[in-house]
């Protein structure tokens, strides 16, 4: 294991190609990841759901999430902000943006999105790849609902659980601090050593990156 402090991974890649943002690239190809791997189509919510899943997984290992998002909890669970408006049709964003996005994927109602093209896995590292991959093979027959109600049982969005009740529309920004902690419900899916999580948190708030 190796550990590199060279470069701060967590909201700060800055690479640009055609005035598209590195970040903004693995946001889209992550959702055309799993519109490819669940056949073509997929739930907005769930391809949500899965990204959570892995940024959360790639974080506890290695001491960074896969894409450099912010998260809030609302009712339905955790999302990353920026990923879920390339999700929509009329999500915000830049036009050299949408128009990567709508070369790569296309909305399709109100409630799912499709691959346009094979996913261009050159943007993720090899670790980012190999997490998403275990992410669907554990979570992928999961259909958008049995995923909201996982994700009610973890930290990160039990925090603000009670705020959620009473706030139905409402959102509270995430604390990636969280996703390190786990509750009773939650530790069956996550199973890292306290040794690794230790690690991987102070690389993450150091700026480094474990390889």
């Amino acid at each position: 294991m190796t550990i590199d402090c060279n470069q701060n991974l967590h909201l700060k890649d800055t690479k640009f190609s055609m005035l598209i943002k590195n970040s903004d690239k693995k946001a889209i190809q992550a959702l055309n990841f799993f519109a490819s791997k669940a056949g073509g189509k997929i739930n907005r919510m769930k391809a949500i759901k899965l990204i959570w899943l892995s940024d959360r997984a790639h974080l506890r290992k290695y001491g960074r999430p896969i894409l450099s998002d912010k998260y809030y909890a609302i009712k339905l669970g955790p999302i990353p902000s920026k990923t879920k408006n390339f999700s929509e049709a009329e999500g915000l964003m830049s036009d050299e943006v949408k128009t990567y996005r709508n070369n790569n994927i296309e909305p399709v109602g109100q409630n799912e999105f499709k691959s346009l093209a094979a996913p261009d896995m050159n943007v993720f590292s090899q670790s980012d790849i190999e997490t998403m991959e275990k992410i669907f093979a554990t979570f992928g027959h999961y259909d958008k609902y049995r995923l909201s109600n996982l994700s009610h049982k973890f930290p990160e969005w039990k925090k603000y659980e009670n705020f959620l009740k009473v706030n139905v529309t409402g959102r509270k920004r995430m604390s990636f601090d969280d996703f390190f902690k786990d509750t009773p419900e939650s530790s069956e899916y996550f199973t890292e050593s306290e040794e690794l999580l230790n690690l991987s948190k102070e690389v993450f708030e150091d700026g480094c990156t474990i390889s």
